[in-house]
């Protein structure tokens, strides 16, 4: 089973696209944090990772930092608030979070 991993610090942001991603036949773990989603990176080794931009600090674009640099054939995706999207991001509907 290909697995994916999501990244993202607030945890009610995750279930949607853990859902979407299983139900597709996909393996999701997901990481709160930059540094757990390293190690995630290293142990499950993912096809796909989703990554929030919008976490404390730099610890998404350190995160993306790494997967370009270390992980080239890991393919991630931006999500973001619709009012933070542009057109290389994935924007999260309106409504999204309850």
């Amino acid at each position: 089973m290909t697995s994916i991993v999501v990244v993202d610090e607030e945890q009610s942001h995750r279930p949607l696209l853990v859902e979407e991603m299983s139900n597709a036949g996909y393996e999701v773990t997901t990481a709160g944090e930059g540094e757990l989603a390293k190690a995630l990176l290293n142990l499950r080794q993912p096809a796909m990772v989703f990554v929030n931009p919008d976490m404390n600090g730099k610890e998404s674009f350190e995160l993306l930092e790494k997967l370009r640099r270390d992980d080239a054939d890991i393919a991630f995706v931006v999500t973001a608030p619709s009012h933070m999207a542009n057109d290389d991001w994935l924007s999260k509907p309106d409504g999204y979070f309850v």
